[in-house]
């Protein structure tokens, strides 16, 4: 599935900054590969690939409600 030119700019945004998650039970930080492929990690360690749509948003989401 192709990421969407607005998803883009919302990761890179995301790069660098730590979330509560919910989904992913704790803070998470969001960092990009050489290839500027963007994944959540957690504890060192890498837990997710952002690769969809769907899951870019929700992070977006799950951030808009941390910073308000």
């Amino acid at each position: 599935m192709k990421i969407s030119k607005k998803n883009q700019e919302i990761l890179n945004h995301l790069n660098g900054i730590e979330i509560n998650s919910i989904k992913y039970e704790g803070i998470v930080g969001i960092r990009k590969d050489y290839n500027n492929i963007h994944y959540v990690i957690q504890y060192g360690k890498i837990i997710d690939w952002l690769t969809t749509n769907n899951k870019i948003n929700n992070l977006w989401d799950e951030y808009i409600f941390d910073e308000l």
